[in-house]
């Protein structure tokens, strides 16, 4: 009998643990199907570009409580990157892209009543630069609160013979943006190319991205002391254009105008 037993004790084992690890996974199946709950929404994330040699970043973000207990955002994280394509001499060579941290100085927060954060910390980690800081202020349910935060850059701006280039990336965020901004004030100059066509708020211009939820966006354009129109393509590249075409007639017409005492046929 025992014999038996024994024979039926191994079957049994295997099916006892199989049924373990069935029980087990039935959980983690269940909360791996359960929908992402938001708990807090930027409201809206405005960047203002004060444009210059070095350049003023003022980035004010509204966030609001989606849930229905008081919440504490904690520590928010903004991470930058400079993109620019690789020069030969002024002109940028189409198809290549560095990619570097972007550097910043005289890094701020303060609430929107002026009372400042003083957990703020600049890290560079591979090819971005990590700008968190705390907010640990509660949120009740269905309010929000709104933080500044602002900084210099000499990075900002590629400036060019006569024409300045800006790009400014909005990074994916595993918190949904409602209404993503960004305002320009290009002192006095003239946007003469964008990646989108902006509006105006008295001199400053402004792109805006509703429902940006957790994607990536980015506002590049380019601008100019000269008096030019806003163009579809951009005055850089018409402009080396240009010089390159006139080069090519001059040398053409070196090369082919008659000379001097040359023998004319009789």
């Amino acid at each position: 009998m025992f014999g038996r037993f024994k024979s039926h004790l191994k079957p049994f084992i295997i099916l006892v643990v199989l049924s373990i690890l069935l029980l087990s996974s039935i959980p983690a199946v269940h909360a791996a199907s359960q929908p992402l709950v938001v708990v807090e929404v930027f409201k809206q994330d405005k960047v203002q570009l004060d444009l210059g040699e070095v350049t003023h970043v003022t980035r004010t973000l509204t966030i609001e409580n989606d849930i229905n207990y008081s919440i504490v955002p904690g520590m928010i994280t903004l991470s930058l990157q400079k993109q620019s394509p690789d020069t030969l001499g002024p002109i940028p060579i189409p198809f290549t892209n560095i990619i570097r941290p972007l550097n910043v100085t005289n890094v701020t927060a303060m609430m929107a009543d002026g009372t400042p954060l003083t957990d703020v910390n600049v890290s560079v980690v591979n090819d971005s630069t990590v700008i968190q800081y705390g907010v640990w202020v509660p949120i009740d349910p269905g309010q929000n609160i709104t933080v500044i935060l602002e900084y210099d850059s000499p990075d900002i701006v590629d400036s060019g013979l006569l024409f300045n280039n800006v790009e400014y990336p909005f990074t994916s965020s595993s918190i949904p943006v409602e209404d993503a901004m960004v305002e320009a004030n290009v002192n006095g100059g003239h946007v003469t190319y964008a990646s989108e066509k902006p509006t105006m708020n008295g001199s400053t211009y402004v792109w805006e991205q509703p429902q940006l939820g957790m994607d990536s966006w980015s506002v590049s354009f380019e601008y100019s002391a000269l008096p030019l129109p806003l163009m579809p393509v951009s005055g850089s590249m018409l402009l080396w254009g240009l010089i390159i075409l006139i080069c090519l007639i001059w040398v053409a017409w070196t090369y082919t105008r008659p000379r001097k005492g040359q023998n004319k046929p009789r």
